[in-house]
């Protein structure tokens, strides 16, 4: 039986609140000496980079850990959350783990936002280097959760994988994927680009995700309106009597 994940310290005086799932594998490939320690310095780059924020009260993060069993914390304060990490278990289960953080985000999502009345703004993050292995859970299942997960509380749902082995699996299974090298450098990059990404979700109240589509299309609407400009600059007879802009 797994422990329920609930919020601490759950007087908000802003509207929106900001729920970081951050997942990470604790399987025995993840104890090599160089994976393990820059979680563990990586989870620190984390933690200050969140902690730095100017407003901090409308944002919770909880870490969970899979391997041969399941261990999450509460969604905790910034500055109460736990950078320790030590990995070396058996198994990877996957599948049990995206199943178990269903159950966990819905349960969160009736009470605050349909109940309360809040806006939820969650984040889950994966980071694992490989797949699925001894789950009791099927691959249907963990897949159903994904989109359950994405289709009721438009959560991002990313994974990022330390080598290459579980690219197509996470796919598969409906997370946005992305690979890491199985370095020190490489966690270490990840762990500074996800921080400030989670910075930015939980200052606009807006998942990775959808900031994400929304840079891009903001992108893309200039870069659209640019080729215009050039477009009716060369067709204009009177182009050199204007300044475009």
């Amino acid at each position: 039986m797994y422990n329920d994940i609930n919020i601490q310290n759950d007087r908000f005086s802003a509207s929106v609140i900001t729920c970081d799932y951050i997942v990470i594998d604790d399987s025995g490939s993840m104890d090599d000496g160089v994976k393990d320690e820059a979680v563990r310095k990586g989870l620190k780059i984390i933690k200050n980079r969140l902690t730095s924020m100017e407003d901090t009260t409308s944002t919770r993060v909880s870490r969970v850990e899979f391997g041969g069993s399941i261990s999450a914390t509460d969604l905790v304060e910034l500055e109460s959350f736990d950078t320790e990490y030590y990995a070396g278990t058996s198994c990877t289960r996957l599948y049990d783990t995206v199943c178990y953080l269903k159950d966990q985000i819905f349960n969160l999502f009736d009470e605050y936002s349909i109940k309360k009345g809040y806006k939820l703004n969650i984040n889950v993050i994966f980071l694992s280097d490989g797949y699925d292995v001894n789950s009791t859970m099927s691959k249907e299942d963990a897949i159903r959760s994904v989109a359950a997960i994405k289709e009721k509380t438009k959560a991002s749902m990313l994974f990022y994988n330390i080598g290459n082995s579980a690219i197509d699996e996470a796919r598969k299974l409906g997370f946005t994927v992305s690979s890491l090298d199985e370095t020190e450098e490489s966690i270490l990059q990840f762990s500074e680009q996800i921080s400030q990404k989670l910075v930015e979700s939980s200052q606009s109240g807006t998942t990775i995700e959808a900031l994400s589509k929304m840079m891009s299309s903001s992108s893309l609407a200039t870069e659209e309106y640019k080729e215009l400009m050039e477009q009716t600059t060369t067709n204009d007879p009177f182009k050199d009597l204007f300044e475009y802009v």
